[in-house]
């Protein structure tokens, strides 16, 4: 039905091939595809598309392409990237033809395996990788047939990967094996036919594995093609045709004869119909008619119906006769004949019979089937159908009688027959087609007398009058006219409707016109026409027969008009599947369907279903850009639709895609973010290469799946929906999305199923891949088989020992009984007894001697400690007295004023400090003298822990670290000595805690293992250099690299950990974190029996641990941030003081503590703990001195100096910098610091050096001040504050007549921030930004009284105080005297004409 109806279409329309040409889609590298030279095509049996092209391997499901390459020295990839040859196999098995051998594609697995070949002489086995290979296929027996150039063919029997040598069987029978095998081809008798070069064609005889000739009439032929009864075969000399019957050749015709493109042949593939496709090297696609003989021809070029390349390598018909085209360095291309259904007609360069121009504006068909066209700027262009030629029309400016304008609107063809031209920039024409001539038409507005020459489009109404739409042209509005035919003009009908861009009149003989925004009903008799407001561009009006009107507006979609309620009743946009809101022309085809002409498409609306169906260039339409009103319908039922690029012919009927049933298939699969074909251990179910089932464990249970329906022609309009049964609840519609993604699936059985649509949007498809997710050990069948055969375990065995402690009660009472009949045995063997006492005394005094040797031994070892231990002891008894008394002070801390209460407490902590110091030496020397022995006992390990992690609590708080405490048990049971477990886990904690930075983390984990227990205390901190992880267990060891930080400390707290584990029968050792810091891990043994019998017998007697008074000074949470109170108050929240500010950086706080005492009495003090912090505080305080210590974490005291002096706004402030070297002296002199000050320093000398630098910056000020009052200058200044202040000055003099010059003026005219210079001007002046302009105001003021003859009001006006009582006031207060007074003093007659002495000015002389 379709070919007839096309047939018909292509006879009533078109008529000329080259009016309307096969499209030609074309893929290439833009595309994806690896090369542009296709050497050959494959279609397997799931629909993919495979290519080989000079450069890998691809296949293409019809969206993209997925490319296999060669990799060097990689025998499982691609043997070679040349590919001459593809087939597959019936396990689905990819078989390529390469320039190097043959290899095969397990698509399951997604690798390549090399063929072999067993050479018919000496029986080897060699590897296929070095033979030129023409073609492969395969048989109906699943053979793979291999054509060599140089070994001749071989077969693989069964897709096996051993070839074997056929040989060829000359006239004298003998075999031949060097010989070239150039194509293989199946007739349809089933027989294998091989064209052997230089021999002819050939008969594979499976039974005798020969080669037998058939023919030889032809020597060469590039390619086969079998047709039913024939076999055509392409040569260098023409077209042969083999004849199965009789076994004869004949040449069809040679190049001449055919007119064929003199070119090579290359390959031939048939449609399935009467059409030969010849492809050829630099000759196009040649086309042979087996009916009329007749030969036509596609080349290359530019134009849509051009190949993209002159050479062609490879032709295929897809199962869906689909032309594919192989080119030579042009990519793929594809003939399809679905989308002929629309013709499209365009203009051609260089062709004189075609259109013109491709801007069509509007078209018509005239009674005798010739079709008007007219164009933007082209003029007008009529097709004749019986000759299929082009006349042309254009406007020439000598010639009254041709068209006015190039520029055509539109065409309208009246009962009369007449042509009717609107055009864009001359008015109205009426055509004649007999004579060919054009008379134009003037339309003059009657009302203002301006001729309209703008005019958008005719109607004829059912009177038969024609109306013309005129459009404003500049500021003249346009109006409706209508043709009197008796005078032949146009007369004006309302001058009101201007801008009619469509006129339509409905079933009911009303005249409807479309405007700007309002639809307008025509009053033909008395001009009172209704509006109705639609709101955009109204491009096209249909009447439905059924009352209504569809609106095609620009811009607002489709609106439904109820004509006889006079309102919307409905709007149709892209939301509801519109292709575009902007509808520029419609036509209705006989069912009731609008086809919408829009900016993005073309749109089949069904009326009664409210349901569109778009069709874009990729359908065949000439652009997805159509233009207003260029839409007609022919006599034929044909629609003609023009736009930017030509105009498309179809007929609606026949328009829809073709129901295909493309296939659905997987593309790829991605588990745990490795594609399957890297986890083939996950696949426990395969047919062929599709994978059916999938089973994962459950900690690789994410899933990525892709998908495509194999759909070449139309894959945009394909749908998909995808559902993972057991795990979704319905199906999840992803429109044109191929992927679903699962991120991590619960233990179960799945199937994950996808459905697709066709292109029509019916569902069709579906295809599924079972899941199946194992759960993890823990909740796998056997492990609650093991649950519960646990659980009756433990309840035989409670029935077990309930029934043992009956029987051990019965056998109590029994052995009762035989102790009483026993006691008068013991006391006959009394006497015996006593004589083993005597015995056992006389063993007694000799263990007493060898005692008394021991205990020798041990004062001797004893002695050898004493002393060490003696200067420990020495350090414990003054700190004893230094401490107990000042916590006695502490606790009576109320009754201290503050300060003396705050410096107690300081001398108490760090105390505290030195007696922890103290006992961790004592530690050491027990441990080292081997007097420390594990004592072990039974205690609970976890509540150890907790106790030693809590004593820690504070200072994580303080350092702002995340400290973490996890076990999962409460109790653990633990034989061990709890004093040395205690210091481990200090030691441990304590260094975590002082490597790890604010904001890092310390985490506690204990782990309860069968036989052990690990503790873990890992940190986040700088972690351990590597090759270091043993040494720093040796004894004063300290890690110095240049990356780490080195923290105080002797270096022995993990050598003792150490030296206590292993005394525990345990260990410690070092881990690092993979983001960084470092774990120490504690090994300690469960159970008594790793200790002797001696451990376990001594008795511990309870009291302070050493680890008591180590961490009593841990546990105290220091307030060195606390020193705002009453006394000493952060001037931070004042508002204002007279004292002068110090900001003080340092990242020791016992050491900021100690200073804010010192100088809070006379300064407001400001802290900051770093360099970065005191750089933004003096920023925001502007402090007038600060004081840094040089050695810091981050940036040092030497950075903050420098940051300082290079500031603009902070380099006026004076830098003391603190440190405990002087051999850094040098370079803090060089970064501008005023003052360096050696630690241990006098708090005196301190305060000395601050009044010092405090007072040179008091002179300053008075510098300013002096300088304002005019006052003597006697204070030396550094140059730049002077330059400063004289610039100052003099800008602001320079703008004293500006009364409206501000501070924000000022810093302006400085270049400066307005805060930058109001924090500056107020370090060097002591004032505000608004006093130091008023106070040189008053300067110049003061100038102008001793130097002028003006009064006071004049010099105030001149000075830009326009205030005199003000200016008084300001006055008096800065000089001490009001401007009368001043100017009696010292004005003098004649004063200007001498200079003023600034120095005798300043002594108040005249």
């Amino acid at each position: 039905m379709f070919k007839k109806i096309y047939n018909v279409f292509l006879f009533l329309v078109i008529g000329h091939t080259t009016m309307a040409q096969s499209q030609v889609a074309k893929i290439g590298m833009e595309q994806g595809l690896s090369n542009e030279t296709i050497r050959s095509i494959y279609q397997d049996k799931n629909g993919f598309m495979w290519f080989g092209t000079l450069d890998g391997l691809n296949r293409y499901d019809g969206y993209s392409f997925k490319v296999y390459h060669n990799r060097f020295q990689d025998t499982s990839s691609l043997l070679s990237n040349v590919i001459y040859g593809i087939t597959e196999d019936r396990r689905g098995n990819i078989w390529l033809g390469t320039r190097l051998g043959v290899c095969r594609l397990n698509r399951l697995y997604d690798n390549f395996s090399t063929v072999y070949y067993t050479n018919a002489k000496n029986k080897r086995s060699i590897r296929l990788d070095r033979e030129v290979i023409k073609t492969v296929t395969c048989d109906a027996k699943n053979n793979i047939l291999i054509a060599s150039e140089l070994q001749g063919l071989m077969v693989c029997n069964d897709a096996s990967l051993t070839a074997v040598q056929i040989p060829f069987a000359d006239a004298n029978n003998e075999n031949e094996y060097q010989y070239g095998v150039q194509s293989i081809c199946f007739d349809k008798n089933g027989r294998t036919l091989v064209f052997v070069q230089g021999k002819g064609l050939c008969d594979l005889n499976y039974v005798q594995h020969k080669l037998q000739l058939l023919n030889g009439d032809v020597k060469y032929v590039s390619s086969m093609l079998p047709d039913g009864d024939t076999v055509w075969m392409a040569s260098t000399t023409g077209i042969y045709c083999y004849v199965l019957n009789t076994n004869q050749v004949k040449q069809v015709s040679t190049i001449e004869d055919l007119k064929l493109n003199p070119s090579l042949n290359i390959t031939l593939c048939s449609d399935g119909g009467q059409n030969i496709y010849i492809g050829t090297i630099d000759g196009g696609l040649n086309i042979y008619n087996k009916i009329t003989k007749q030969i036509s021809y596609i080349h290359s070029g530019f134009g849509r119906s051009d190949l993209s390349g002159s050479g062609i390598y490879a032709l295929l018909r897809d199962k869906v006769s689909r032309l594919w085209i192989g080119t030579r360095r042009g990519g793929i291309n594809i003939i399809n004949r679905d989308k002929q259904k629309f013709v499209t007609v365009s203009h051609e360069p260089g062709n004189p019979n075609s259109l013109s121009g491709n801007f069509i504006t509007s078209v018509c068909e005239m009674n005798n089937g010739n079709l008007l066209i007219a164009t933007e700027n082209n003029g007008l262009d009529i097709l004749d159908r019986n000759t299929n030629k082009f006349t042309h029309y254009k406007y020439d400016p000598k010639d009254l009688s041709s068209i006015s304008s190039n520029n055509v609107n539109g065409i309208s063809l009246d009962y009369l027959k007449n042509v009717w031209v609107a055009t864009y920039t001359d008015g109205v024409c009426r055509f004649n087609p007999q004579t060919h001539k054009f008379k134009r038409y003037k339309t003059v507005n009657e009302k203002t007398g301006v001729e309209n020459k703008v005019f958008n489009t005719f109607y004829e109404d059912g009177d038969k009058t024609l109306w013309a739409s005129a459009l404003r042209t500049g500021n003249y509005l346009g109006a409706l006219y209508r043709y009197n035919r008796q005078k032949d003009v146009f007369e004006l009908f309302d001058d009101s409707l201007s801008d009619l861009f469509s006129i339509k009149e409905d079933s009911d003989g009303n005249l409807w016109g479309g405007g700007l925004t309002n639809l307008v009903k025509i009053d033909r008799v008395n001009h009172r026409n209704q509006f109705f407001y639609i709101g955009q561009f109204i491009r096209t009006i249909t009447d439905d027969g059924m009352g209504h009107l569809w609106l095609g507006t620009e811009g607002g979609g489709l609106v439904l008009f109820d004509r006889k309620r006079n309102r919307i009743e409905a709007r149709y946009t892209t939301s509801e599947g519109l292709s575009n809101n902007s509808i520029f022309s419609t036509l209705s085809d006989v069912k009731g369907n609008l086809w919408l002409g829009t900016f993005n498409g073309l749109s089949k609306f069904d009326i009664k279903k409210h349901r569109f169906k778009n069709y874009y260039r990729s359908d065949g339409l000439e652009s997805d850009q159509f233009h207003f009103n260029a839409a007609t319908k022919l006599q034929s039922g044909a629609f003609v639709f023009g736009g930017i690029k030509g105009y498309n012919i179809f007929f609606p009927d026949s328009i829809g895609v073709v129901a295909s049933n493309s296939p659905l298939c997987f593309t790829g699969m991605i588990i745990d973010g490795k594609p399957i074909e890297m986890n083939q251990s996950f696949i426990s179910k395969a047919n062929g290469s599709n994978v059916e089932a999938i089973e994962v464990p459950y900690n690789n249970a994410s899933f990525s799946f892709t998908f495509a329906a194999l759909e070449y022609a139309v894959p945009d309009k394909i749908a998909y929906a995808y559902m993972m049964e057991g795990w979704d609840k319905g199906w999840t519609y992803s429109k044109n999305i191929r992927t679903a993604t699962y991120t991590h699936l619960n233990e179960g059985r799945y199937v994950f199923k996808v459905k697709s649509t066709d292109g029509n949007g019916v569902w069709k498809n579906e295809i599924s891949v079972s899941v199946q997710v194992f759960p993890p050990w823990y909740r796998s069948w056997w492990a609650w088989l093991f649950y519960i055969s646990l659980l009756a375990s433990l309840v035989y065995i409670y029935i077990g020992y309930r029934a043992r402690q009956a029987k051990l009660q019965y056998e109590i009472n029994l052995q009762k009984i035989n102790l009483q009949k026993e006691k008068a045995e013991h006391e006959k063997h009394a006497a015996e007894l006593e004589t083993e006492r005597t015995q056992r005394a006389l063993e007694l005094a000799e263990r007493e001697t060898e005692k008394a040797i021991a205990d020798k031994e041990r004062e001797v070892n004893e002695r050898r400690a004493s002393f060490f231990t003696s200067i420990s002891h020495e350090f414990r008894t003054p700190l004893t007295l230094i401490i107990n008394p000042i916590k006695d002070i502490l606790e009576k801390r109320n009754l201290l004023p503050e300060k003396e209460d705050r410096e107690i407490e300081i001398v108490y902590r760090n105390a505290r400090r030195m007696l922890s110091l103290t006992n961790q030496l004592l530690l050491f020397r027990r441990e080292e003298s081997g007097l420390d022995i594990v004592y072990p006992v039974k205690l609970n390990l976890v509540a150890l822990c907790k106790e030693v992690y809590l004593c820690f609590i504070h200072q994580a708080e303080a350092k702002n670290v995340h400290y973490n405490f996890y076990c999962e048990e409460s109790d653990i049971e633990l034989y061990a000595d709890r004093d040395k477990l205690e210091i481990i886990f200090y030691n441990l904690l304590s260094n975590a805690l002082k490597y790890t930075p604010s904001r890092g983390t310390v985490d506690l984990h204990i782990i309860n293992e069968a036989n052990e227990v690990i503790v873990q205390i890992s940190d986040s901190g700088q972690g351990v250099s590597p090759g270091m992880e043993d040494k720093v267990f040796e004894k004063f060891y300290q890690d110095k690299s240049n990356s780490k930080e080195v923290k105080p400390g002797f270096g022995i707290g993990l050598y003792l950990a150490r030296q206590f584990a292993e005394a525990h029968h345990g260990s410690v050792f070092y881990d690092g974190v993979a983001n960084g810091g470092a774990r120490f891990n504690v090994r300690l043994l469960k159970g008594s029996n790793h200790f002797t019998k001696e451990q376990l017998s001594y008795s511990v007697v309870p009291g302070q641990s050493v680890l008591e008074e180590i961490a009593d000074n841990t546990g105290e949470k220091e307030h060195t941030g606390n020193l705002l109170s009453s006394v000493i108050e952060d001037t931070g929240n004042l508002v204002a003081g007279d004292k002068q500010s110090v900001l003080f950086v340092d990242d020791d706080a016992s050491i900021r503590e100690y200073l804010n005492l010192v100088l809070s009495d006379s300064y407001q003090v400001y802290e900051a703990a770093n360099a970065e912090e005191g750089i933004l505080k003096a920023e925001k305080i502007l402090p007038d001195i600060i004081i840094s210590d040089i050695m810091m974490e981050g940036r040092n005291g030497l950075d903050l100096c420098k940051a300082i002096k290079e500031d603009p706004s902070l380099n006026h402030i004076p830098v003391i910098l603190l440190t405990g070297t002087s051999t850094l002296k040098l370079q803090g002199v060089q970064y501008g610091a005023d003052d360096y000050i050696i630690k241990p320093f006098d708090k005196e000398f301190l305060l000395a050096r601050v009044n010092s630098l405090l007072k040179n910056k008091t002179n300053l000020q008075k510098y300013f001040y002096n300088e304002i009052t005019l006052s003597k200058q006697d204070a030396k200044v550094p140059e730049k504050y002077r330059e400063f202040l004289e610039k100052c000055i003099q800008i602001v003099e320079d703008h004293l007549d500006d009364e409206m010059f501000s501070s924000k003026k000022l810093a302006a005219a400085m270049g400066m921030s307005y805060s930058a210079i109001t924090k500056r001007v107020k370090a060097v002046s002591g004032q505000s930004l608004n006093s130091f302009i008023r106070f040189i105001r008053l300067r110049k003021a003061a100038r102008l009284f001793i130097d002028s003859n003006n009064n006071v009001n004049e010099v105030a006006a001149i000075v830009g105080i326009f205030d005199a009582r003000y200016f008084r006031e300001q006055f008096s207060r800065q000089f001490g005297m009001n401007p009368s007074e001043f100017i009696k003093k010292y004005r003098k007659p004649f004063a200007n004409k001498f200079t003023v002495n600034k120095d005798i000015l300043g002594k108040g002389e005249v």
